[in-house]
């Protein structure tokens, strides 16, 4: 280490870099509709799960966890928090409601 004071730039550098991408990261929901297909649910040793399957306009089916509190009605429709992550590759989606 010739120069300590190049690597302490340099490595505070690397932390702002960091601490910007990570602030970047944030994921703003946007709600959508679906139309439900089919409920299901499961039980195991640790309780009950449900489940959703979705459709949205124009797109295949999907399977949403949603509380086993909940109690959907197929052809009726469900609120999703639609989430995309920062390179716009993968989207998840979170129950919100049904209606």
């Amino acid at each position: 280490m010739d120069k300590p004071i190049v690597y302490l730039t340099a490595l505070i550098l690397a932390v702002l870099i960091l601490i910007v991408v990570l602030s970047l990261d944030d994921q703003h929901p946007t709600q959508v509709s679906a139309r439900i297909l089919e409920t299901s649910q499961t039980q195991s040793l640790d309780g009950i799960r449900k489940y959703l399957t979705v459709q949205m306009d124009n797109r295949s089916p999907i399977v949403v966890i949603i509380p086993p509190s909940s109690n959907c009605e197929s052809a009726s429709r469900a609120k999703l928090d639609k989430l995309t992550d920062l390179s716009g590759t993968n989207t998840t989606y979170r129950f919100i409601s049904c209606h």
